[in-house]
């Protein structure tokens, strides 16, 4: 139960502190406050992720909120226990007096009931007022966290499937690639690839299966067919740069990353939003990065 507890802790946690660091970045970007597009691309990675960090690292260290905590009164919490106990609400009782007739107020209840205390009256008679919803559920015992915990479970996992299909389907259409070893492109690349100081090899790839061209993994660079033969040399030039610039800066893998938390944290909708404008930052800057390096605009 503790575990559990735990779990359901760091969930609220999380999304409280996601919801303030997300939130914050949206309103600096909306008011001008953050301009640029490498400060936004810092500001967008740093709100994606941040808020998993510091939930963990606020219940590792056992560190309170600023605003303080909600926490129960000791007579409260010893009321509420006694209540639990008995498997009743105060609320749900109300005292009779000795004639028979219920009392006409709270005033008058608490007077007759003093007065049955000091006249040494025990086994006051009272009358159990339970709601419908209250009776039907008598006999059920619902542990909220872990109904949070199941609910988290099964819409993280249906988010995941729609992710995988996702993958699998990408997967699909790039199956019949075929890889270029050899060609004006491939020279073009290293070219590029040496004027940029990239050292990895990076594989270049051809596939009929995509509209336009896409960087995968960490090192691999897959274009459509039509790049080798409807676009001129400087045209493929700027291309290859692009895609470059996507694997220097690592963006499949923060794509991935991206996908993944706004699918394993689908209850914050702010994570998509981040995710979404993530993607459109990294796609200026790697029109700035090949642009510096090809001499041309895209």
């Amino acid at each position: 139960m503790t575990i559990l507890l735990s779990v359901v802790a760091w969930l609220i946690t999380y999304l409280m502190h996601s919801t303030i660091l997300l939130g914050g970045a949206v309103l600096l970007v909306t008011l001008g406050v953050v301009r640029s597009d490498q400060a936004r691309d810092t500001l967008w990675k740093v709100a994606l992720v941040g808020g998993l960090l510091t939930a963990t690292v606020q219940l590792a260290l056992r560190l309170e909120p600023v605003v303080g905590t909600a926490r129960l009164t000791p007579a409260a919490e010893a009321e509420l226990i006694d209540v639990a106990a008995r498997g009743m609400a105060p609320s749900v009782f109300s005292p009779i007096g000795r004639g028979g007739r219920e009392d006409a107020g709270p005033a008058a209840s608490a007077e007759r009931l003093a007065g049955d205390v000091r006249e040494g009256a025990v086994g006051v008679p009272h009358r159990r007022v339970d709601p419908p919803l209250r009776r039907v559920l008598s006999g059920v015992n619902i542990s909220w966290p872990g109904v949070v915990l199941q609910l988290w479970l099964f819409g993280a996992l249906a988010f995941g499937l729609r992710l995988v299909l996702m993958r699998l389907c990408l997967t699909h259409q790039l199956a019949s690639r075929r890889s270029l070893s050899d060609g004006p492109l491939v020279r073009m690349l290293d070219e590029l690839r040496a004027s940029a100081g990239v050292r990895r090899g990076v594989r270049l790839s051809v596939s009929d299966g995509i509209a336009g061209p896409i960087a995968i993994g960490r090192s691999e660079i897959v274009v459509p067919g039509r790049v080798l033969d409807g676009l001129a040399a400087d045209q493929q030039r700027a291309v290859l740069a692009h895609e470059l610039g996507h694997l220097v800066r690592r963006d499949p893998a923060w794509l991935v990353l991206g996908h993944a938390i706004e699918c394993l944290f689908f209850m914050q909708p702010l994570n998509r939003l981040a995710r979404r404008r993530l993607q459109d930052v990294a796609e200026y800057l790697c029109d700035d990065w090949a642009a510096n390096r090809t001499g041309g605009g895209m």
